[in-house]
């Protein structure tokens, strides 16, 4: 734990810590992030990985150099402030270590308290502060992804042109920030199963999605509007509409 967590930490300790952390980060993204293409899994999943192992440099090596030039270990909430987060890096490089008064007890070898005694003041809060950050960075990342699909983007512009949508729900419809459902994609194939939530002035509505990518292009199975106030079905597959452009280059045909 000590290793790992260390009380204070020198100019050099630190710097040669933080190289070996960067080098260790960057091949461990290097091998989970190829995954998604080689493996076929979830464009977020490495990121479940690489993002806490990111924040696991604040309490191994930022906070103990903190404590080594006298500072506040709190101070590492400045590291989530762009620009100022550089500024901080670099002091953390040049600060000489603040010299400590010894104790009775250090000059006598009496071992200090437990680390987590010691620190549990600040390291509780930041422990979930970290956990907060990480779910929620985790979280709009895989909604921001998913929503860039074709299969996604293209389902919501059918929608939002559908005549028969646009009567029951009024205009402008909008999706929803969250949705349920999953879009799986492997080299030029894939799938999708979404259920996208999407209102309008008249009332809201669950928009079902089902649709299968080959070729590397997506193509829509089911695609149904259900009202929620009337329970109203809309398949705008059945409307005989012109084909919506979507924004990406896999548009719907």
């Amino acid at each position: 734990m000590k290793t790992l967590f260390p009380e204070k930490l020198e100019r050099l300790q630190y710097f040669i810590r933080l190289l070996i952390y960067f080098v260790s980060v960057a091949v461990i993204a290097a091998f989970l992030l190829p995954l998604t293409k080689i493996a076929g899994i979830p464009t977020w999943l490495p990121l479940v990985f690489i993002i806490p192992l990111i924040l696991l440099k604040i309490p191994c090596l930022d906070i103990p150099r903190f404590r080594s030039i006298g500072w506040s270990p709190l101070l590492v909430l400045l590291f989530f402030i762009p620009l100022v987060n550089f500024v901080m890096q670099l002091l953390l490089f040049v600060i000489p270590p603040k010299q400590a008064i010894q104790t009775p007890s250090q000059l006598s070898g009496t071992p200090s308290s437990d680390w987590t005694k010691r620190n549990l003041k600040w390291f509780i809060p930041l422990l979930c502060l970290v956990a907060l950050v990480c779910f929620g960075g985790m979280m709009a990342l895989g909604l921001s992804l998913m929503k860039s699909s074709d299969a996604y983007s293209g389902a919501v512009a059918r929608a939002q042109s559908s005549p028969a949508v646009m009567a029951a729900l009024g205009t402008p419809i909008k999706d929803g920030i969250f949705f349920a459902g999953n879009i799986s994609e492997n080299n030029t194939s894939g799938s999708a199963n979404l259920v996208i939530p999407i209102s309008g002035p008249k009332g809201t509505a669950n928009l079902y999605v089902s649709a299968s990518r080959s070729l590397s292009k997506w193509h829509f199975d089911d695609l149904v509007v259900e009202i929620h106030k009337t329970k109203q079905r809309i398949d705008i597959l059945d409307t005989n509409e012109l084909p919506v452009a979507t924004p990406a280059s896999g548009a719907q045909h």
